[in-house]
């Protein structure tokens, strides 16, 4: 049964791989501008990744430890978008991975968990956090002058009727301009309320959704080194198989430990790679900045991971107090015995039911616990 369902897979990565060479080849088919001899830049594109953002933490400090990047070009499109801006930034392993928990932990608190989240409530935190790992808008404006960091996103342009368009714009010269744009390339509703905003009055959304790599119209694709999280899409750097990942992690958002598992994986799978990045021209560094061990060491003494692995007090050595739940007319207020725990709910929209949410984000709880709890046989 198990070899039935794999060869099937294997199938159909095959009829995808054919599918997706034939529509990269006919985009090909045009005049393409040929690329700048002058210019004589690696181009590193990172393709989209849903929930794998720590797979891709694993393989961007890979990267970052191994070659050096002064004369490399980054670009991401989507989940890619993280790879290029912690590597543009140099963003330590550690405080990457606990910014991602971070944000995990507040989509996980909210109402309708990952569904209808505000571009402004998540830029307000990636803003405070990259702050507190010490880049600062003057980071953001040499990274821009140099304009070695590209966000691939999906608009719509009224000179190009109602057909979306694939654009390529430079990182900002503030962090909060350019965590907008990351989080424009990875819009898609209803996970966002809205649609992106990238300065230029139209609409933006997932860049996936007009383009497989954000690239560059000079890139030479004899220097260009493609990065996917997924086995099925035409790649330099990209896994041998399906596992775990492509069925669970990349929808749902995971345990901590598990994404420490994946930042291993990632970072394996990169080193795996290493003659494909060292063939496209990338400069190995002489003394490597980091190994995989000594990350995992660090991200071991994050404090996100430590209290994860407190342990939780019995509910019968003490009972948590009861909580009394006043439904009223468009709004939702949760009280305890403790005046300090009382807490009001963000108002919900008129027409819903308060029961019907309580019972709706329970049941999802209990879906992603089952799915990472139950899937062990990948």
């Amino acid at each position: 049964m198990r070899s039935s369902f794999w060869q099937a897979c294997n199938a159909a990565r095959a009829a995808a791989r054919c599918v997706l060479r034939a529509l990269s080849c006919s985009k090909r088919a045009g005049v393409r501008p040929s690329p700048s001899k002058s210019d004589s830049a690696v181009t590193l594109v990172f393709s989209g990744s849903g929930l794998l953002l720590s797979y891709y933490a694993g393989v961007f400090q890979y990267i970052y430890d191994n070659f050096d990047l002064s004369n490399v070009r980054i670009c991401g499109i989507s989940g890619g978008t993280t790879a290029a801006l912690t590597l543009a930034f140099k963003a330590p392993a550690a405080r990457v991975l606990e910014l991602g928990m971070r944000m995990r932990e507040m989509m996980m608190s909210r109402w309708l968990l990952c569904y209808l989240m505000s571009h402004d409530e998540m830029a307000e935190v990636l803003v405070r956090e990259m702050r507190l790992m010490g880049i600062s808008d003057k980071d953001a404006a040499n990274v821009n002058a140099l304009g070695h960091v590209r966000y691939g996103v999906t608009t719509f342009d009224g000179a190009g009727g109602v057909a979306p368009q694939h654009r390529l714009v430079a990182l900002a010269g503030t962090i909060r301009d350019g965590i907008f744009q990351m989080l424009s390339s990875m819009c898609i509703l209803p996970f966002f309320r809205c649609p992106g905003d990238i300065g230029i009055g139209r609409w933006a959304f997932d860049g996936g959704f007009s383009a497989l790599y954000p690239m560059p119209a000079d890139a030479d694709p004899d220097r260009t080194v493609r990065v996917c999280p997924f086995p099925f899409v035409p790649a330099d750097v990209q896994p041998e198989s399906f596992s775990r990942m492509h069925f669970v992690d990349v929808a749902c958002p995971t345990s901590v430990a598990r994404q420490v598992e994946l930042f291993q994986q990632g970072y394996e799978m990169a080193a795996r790679h290493r003659s494909a990045f060292l063939a496209k021209g990338m400069v190995p560094l002489v003394q490597l900045r980091g190994t995989l061990m000594s990350h995992l060491a660090d991200i071991e003494d994050t404090a996100i991971l430590r209290s994860s692995k407190r342990p939780r007090r019995s509910k019968s050595v003490t009972a948590a107090p009861r909580c009394l739940v006043s439904q009223q007319r468009g709004s939702v207020r949760r009280s305890s015995s403790h005046g300090a725990d009382a807490r009001s709910r963000v108002p919900l929209e008129k027409g819903f039911s308060t029961r019907a949410v309580h019972s709706g984000r329970s049941r999802a709880l209990a879906a992603f616990a089952a799915l990472e709890q139950g899937v062990g046989l990948w």
